[in-house]
């Protein structure tokens, strides 16, 4: 699990290429998550087919945490096409 890096005014910082910087959790940071400002804590997946940016940049577009943190799943590409289903099916039924 990763956390979309913010600025203190809670902007996302931005990295190379204006993409959206983000850090790999700790096992203590993943069993306190913080809420957004609406008292919900909004985690994205990367669907398949993404690498591990595009996640990071769509869980912040798609996102209504507004101000507050913004985290992301990533499961890396498979090397081949049944993986990535069974996979996208895992995130779809059982997360």
């Amino acid at each position: 699990m990763f956390a979309v890096e913010q600025n203190p005014d809670g902007s996302v910082k931005l990295g190379a290429n204006n993409l959206q910087r983000y850090h790999e959790l700790t096992d203590a940071e993943k069993m306190n998550l913080r809420p957004s400002p609406d008292n919900k804590v909004h985690v994205a997946n990367n669907g398949i087919f993404n690498s591990q940016e595009e996640p990071a940049k769509n869980a912040v577009q798609n996102s209504t945490a507004g101000a507050g943190p913004q985290y992301f799943i990533y499961f890396p590409k498979a090397n081949n096409t049944v993986s990535d289903w069974v996979i996208a099916g895992y995130q779809n039924f059982l997360e």
